[in-house]
């Protein structure tokens, strides 16, 4: 009984503690982004970079982040420059 005790208030403090993170990010994160959002307009308008449009075929992010099929695995790795080494 006393373990089912301890077993419980674990449960409630661990409750706890993700519903106070959870605030946590919702409060910083509106912030952030304006940061973010801030940071990235002023070095366009600086012309430090320039921002260009990707269509979703030539994502090259997509190889690091998705599981691909070897078809869309192998043009990914050709638009990198990358070659298969056997």
């Amino acid at each position: 009984m006393k373990f089912m005790r301890i077993i419980f208030q674990f449960f409630v403090i661990i409750i706890l503690l993700l519903v106070f993170l959870k605030i946590q990010f919702r409060i910083q994160e509106p912030s952030t982004l304006k940061l973010k959002h801030h940071f990235i307009r002023d070095h366009v308008q600086k012309g430090t970079i320039d921002l260009q449009f990707v269509s979703t075929d030539e994502q090259l992010a997509d190889i690091f982040t998705k599981p691909l099929i070897e078809e869309r695995f192998n043009y990914l790795r050709e638009l990198l420059g990358m070659i298969l080494i056997e």
